[in-house]
């Protein structure tokens, strides 16, 4: 009887410990501000660092598939010296949606940004300008 307590015990130990643990995988939101400090701060290779291989970048120019044409773009954008930001930001799940604003030079666009987050990694980023 005993050896079925402390097994009992130990189980429910486990199982109480591995739930306050979480997941190791920061969120959506995390991921994003990472993702866009680096790119503030004018470095690509950060930046790519928060994007998954297959990842796909929609903005109003196209779409993009892939971490090497993502990151020619990443390239372009800082060489045009714009700025962003997000507000009234909502996460749910893995996906996070803002209202989102970008500037280049003396051109505002502003819309409804979504971002994907698996493992950590950035998969989906769109981008769609309000009408």
């Amino acid at each position: 009887m005993i050896k079925k307590g402390m097994i009992a015990i130990v189980f429910i130990m486990t199982v109480m410990a591995l739930t306050a643990c979480g997941s190791s995988a920061p969120g959506p939101q995390e991921v994003y501000e990472s993702y866009n400090a680096a790119m503030d701060n004018g470095d690509v290779e950060e930046a790519l660092k928060y994007i998954s291989d297959d990842a796909t970048w929609k903005v109003p120019v196209g779409t993009l598939e892939g971490k090497d044409k993502i990151g020619e773009f990443f390239q372009q954008s800082i060489d045009m010296e714009g700025s962003s930001k997000t507000e009234n930001c909502v996460v749910e799940g893995t996906e996070m949606n803002c209202d989102f604003e970008i500037v280049f030079g003396t051109t505002t666009v502003t819309g409804n940004l979504k971002v994907t987050v698996e493992d950590g990694l950035i998969t989906d980023y769109d981008f769609m300008i309000s009408q």
